[in-house]
């Protein structure tokens, strides 16, 4: 057992019976060594070092409030200033990682004996001390992956379940199925889905507001000068927003139209009181560990947000949102989706020079942008897929069959080719061809234009195809 009495005894231990951060620190040293294994004395002693001489001197607050009121925010800020507190230069990023981890081993203890929650998971706090350059390079590339096609229908399954649910799962549920951000997805309210009767009776949602980053007081625009934008609703998510809008008026007792001034997205003090952006982070966190998603994820997310290299990540700022978007994006690519039109549902500037946002917001562009969207797998009982094929004329065809169903080629004389274009970096490619002795198949890359085959079963090829695939047999 090691020894009680090493921490500084000006610290704090409780506030109005509630332990602070120096409080769990000092009850549950012991099984924080063992758990970390920090076996030795000397080991045990430095980092009780680091905790009296840097940690708990940044915790400005660590005096003032017990552990369960602390937040992410809290912690970051406290690495920031440990950050100050060295000379320029002096640090390493193993360094700030180290503090990070001892910042995060007490959460978890205090997490496991019910004092607060974890509220750094899925934060850079959950990184490892020691990572080389090759194994992060390798976490990296998985940021660039989306959620797989069981996590999706996860998701939809218990976005789309309960239309009596928490308003900020509705919140998330705007951002999952439109690519909104948390703000905007915050700011959205009733009265802004939309019919338009001259796109066949199109839904649409009108997103040209968000709200303050810490507050939920309602902004013009975006972050963009391009955010401004109207996106259609998939049926599925149309009906179940429709039905919320229906509880919500029968539970204030109030008439249907009067329900368009109140946030889709509320908080737990009321149907009219709207989320802030940090409401919608948390329970996206909260669904995220709810179906199974690894933490790790999100935290190298976020730990490329604190970096700040990327001016994508750094525009995001919430590891939550930045998923939920970038598998909007996905979703979008692979449905066969223009960049122009990818960049316009997302808010980002259209790189273009020969688009215009006017040209989509006319009701023709938006319903063929509509037709689809109505091919996303978690959102359609159609039955139906897509796959792009280039024939021996070179010319483009698109086949829709039912599932799982196969596509046969009929090339009469001459070569048949077929193009397997990848969407993600290092998935798998999964080609089955079925018995023909008559028939020779030659895999081609339509990139470098070569007659070798080039077929590697390594490689990556997000067709539609395998995408709906993955989704058939299941509810």
């Amino acid at each position: 057992m090691t020894e009680k009495l090493r921490i500084n005894d000006s610290w704090v231990r409780e506030i109005d019976g509630e332990m602070t951060f120096c409080g769990v620190l000092e009850s549950y040293f012991d099984q924080i060594c063992v758990d970390n294994f920090w076996r030795s004395k000397v080991t045990q002693n430095s980092y009780l070092n680091d905790y009296n001489n840097r940690i708990l001197p940044a915790l400005i607050e660590q005096d003032l409030k017990p552990m369960n009121s602390f937040t992410k925010e809290d912690f970051h800020d406290a690495i920031e200033r440990i950050k100050e507190a060295y000379q320029k230069g002096e640090y390493s990023e193993y360094t700030i990682r180290h503090y990070r981890h001892l910042i995060e081993v007490v959460v978890i203890v205090a997490t496991e004996h019910g004092i607060c929650e974890n509220v750094l998971w899925g934060s850079c706090f959950m990184l490892p001390e020691m990572i080389g350059a090759e194994e992060k390079r390798r976490e990296l590339v998985k940021l660039k992956k989306s959620l797989t096609a069981e996590q999706e229908l996860l998701v939809a399954d218990r976005l789309l379940k309960d239309h009596k649910q928490p308003g900020t799962r509705f919140g998330i549920l705007l951002m999952f199925a439109l690519g909104l951000r948390n703000g905007e997805a915050c700011a959205a309210n009733f009265g802004d889905i939309r019919e338009m009767s001259e796109a066949n009776n199109l839904h649409v949602l009108l997103v040209y507001k968000t709200v303050e980053s810490k507050g939920n007081q309602l902004i013009s625009s975006g972050k963009t000068r391009n955010a401004d934008r109207i996106i259609p609703i998939n049926d599925d998510v149309y009906t179940f927003l429709l039905k919320r809008k229906h509880y919500v008026a029968e539970s204030l007792k109030c008439s249907y139209e009067e329900t368009d001034t109140l946030p889709i997205a509320c908080d737990n003090r009321g149907f009219g009181t709207r989320c802030v952006p940090d409401h919608l982070s948390d329970a996206g966190k909260n669904l995220f560990r709810e179906i199974g998603l690894e933490g790790d994820i999100l935290a190298y997310i976020d730990q490329e947000i604190e970096e700040g290299e990327d001016p994508i990540l750094i525009r995001e700022k919430d590891p939550t949102a930045y998923l939920f978007r970038r598998n909007f994006a996905t979703q979008l690519h692979i449905l066969r989706m223009s960049e122009s039109e990818i960049e316009y549902l997302i808010g980002h500037d259209i790189e273009n020079a020969y688009e215009t946002r006017n040209e989509y917001v006319n009701s023709e562009r938006l319903l063929k942008m509509q037709e689809k969207l109505d091919f996303r797998a978690v959102f359609n009982h159609s039955g139906k897929i897509q796959s792009q094929l280039i024939c021996h004329d070179r010319k483009e065809q698109r086949v829709d069959m039912p599932l799982p169903g196969t596509i046969e080629f009929d090339a009469n004389e001459g070569l048949l080719f077929v193009r397997l274009e990848s969407n993600e970096p290092n998935d798998f490619i999964s080609v089955i061809f079925s018995e023909n002795k008559d028939t020779e198949f030659i895999i081609l890359s339509a990139n470098q234009g070569s007659t070798e085959s080039i077929f590697d079963e390594e490689r990556t090829v997000n067709i539609l195809k395998k995408y709906h695939k993955e989704y058939s047999g299941m509810k």
